[in-house]
């Protein structure tokens, strides 16, 4: 009896020390699950800063399997799918991540690149709002809340920019001067307003003070998504200038950049090229070479198929590009009837645009009164005086009826030779026209 009582109480220690040791296990299994998560996290994370994306996702998705509640592993796919262009994934990560409650860092990163998303589809409004939330969070880390503040002051410079509030634009570009971060992302985000301030003054017609800007960009050694924009920003201000050779040459190098290794996959969309294109088509027709610039329009022609992202929108401006250059180039050469049918094409492409935004507005505008005068000029060349004042007077009307804050852009748009703005090619044209 003694023997079984001892027994027993051995038997109960055992089974006590059992449920304790199981217990003990039911505690740890989640602790090790999540220490697990997380090394394959700071994988992800290493090899998406070495651009391995086929690794880090896989590392990812691992820590998906052992932790799917964890806000940064949604983050790091996000990151990727937003890289490669997938924008709707990306867009869905950091939903979820937002979704289960991420510390305030994590958070504002992903408002910030919800708002990359939005500026990728056109919508600047809502990026606008992103942007903003991204700003608007509780981030202790002073060091964390400058690298969220480098980043957004800039891409909110521009959006301003896009929706005309230029004062806006401007306050949020001195105050990104005015961070430090540590290298590389000091560069970058300084590359990130130098291109900023280039574009302001570029649009303003301060082309020497816009060039400035853009080199002050280049000099950073920034990655080439940076830099491709400074040397297109280098190529419209020279072509501006009237120094089509050295246009040319900064063109060239931007669209060299956008085949660099460095730059992210989902950032080497046709739209960047098309306007290289475009531009450099232009700036052969002025130096007469006229082949050559029409080699630069069969190109937007031949890439427009491959357009993305806010589609319908670049696609119509692809054409709209295009068939302006063809119309150009015909007429150059004299050949009135397939530069009239190049431009009826450009109108074509243009009624399919909807403007939503200040820039899109400007561009329509500009392309409509740009058109109207290309068609009279082409009708009178070819003795039509009829048409070419009908035209000339359609050209005129819109001049007239665009709002006053638009007109002041276009006006500063530098697309003739001789330096003069569009409404004045206009004016001049209607009284010659008038005097026949």
């Amino acid at each position: 009896m003694k023997n079984f009582i001892k027994n027993k109480k051995h038997l109960v220690s055992a089974i006590i020390l059992i449920f304790i040791f199981a217990g003990a296990i039911t505690i740890l299994v989640p602790k090790i699950k999540s220490y697990r998560a997380d090394n394959y996290l700071q994988k992800g994370n290493y090899f998406l800063s070495l651009g391995n994306y086929e690794e880090a996702a896989e590392s990812f998705k691992k820590a998906l399997k052992l932790n799917p509640q964890f806000p940064p592993i949604h983050f790091g796919l996000g990151e990727i799918s937003f890289v490669l262009g997938d924008y709707e994934k990306a867009e869905e990560y950091f939903r979820k991540a937002l979704i289960l409650g991420p510390k305030p860092f994590i958070k504002s990163q992903s408002y910030f690149n919800l708002g990359g998303i939005y500026v990728q589809r056109g919508n600047y409004e809502e990026a606008t709002e992103y942007l903003n939330k991204a700003l608007n969070q509780d981030i202790d880390s002073p060091s964390q809340k400058n690298y969220i503040e480098g980043n957004v002051y800039p891409a909110l410079a521009i959006q301003y920019l896009a929706l005309g509030n230029t004062t806006t634009s401007m306050e949020y570009l001195n105050r990104g001067l005015e961070i430090e971060l540590e290298e590389p992302m000091n560069s970058i985000m300084k590359g990130n307003i130098y291109n900023g301030f280039g574009i302001y003054y570029l649009i303003f017609g301060e082309y020497e003070k816009a060039s400035e800007y853009f080199n002050k960009c280049i000099e950073l050694n920034v990655p080439s998504f940076l830099s491709h924009q400074a040397y297109f920003g280098l190529g419209k201000c020279y072509f501006s200038l009237g120094d089509y050779y050295k246009a040319i040459s900064f063109l060239d190098s931007s669209l060299e950049l956008l085949q660099a290794p460095d730059l992210p996959l989902g950032y080497t969309y046709t739209f960047s090229e098309f306007q290289i294109y475009h531009e450099l088509g232009k700036c052969y027709l002025n130096l007469g070479n006229y082949e050559k610039a029409k080699w630069y329009f069969d190109k937007i022609l031949e890439i427009r198929k491959d357009i993305k992202y806010n589609a319908k929108y670049e696609y119509a401006f692809a054409g709209v590009s295009a068939y302006l250059g063809f119309g150009e180039y015909y007429l150059n050469l004299e050949n009135y009837d397939k530069a009239l049918e190049n431009f009826r094409k450009g109108f074509d492409s243009l009624s399919d645009l909807k403007p939503k935004f200040f820039n899109e507005r400007i561009n329509i505008d500009f392309f409509s009164m740009l058109l109207h005068y290309k068609t009279a000029e082409t009708y009178y060349k070819k003795g039509d005086v009829l048409q070419a004042k009908k035209e000339i007077n359609q050209a005129s009307e819109l001049v007239q009826s665009v709002p006053s804050n638009e007109l002041s852009f276009i006006e500063k748009i530098q697309w003739f030779k001789g330096g003069e703005s569009l409404p004045q090619k206009i004016s001049l044209l209607e009284k010659e026209i008038e005097r026949k």
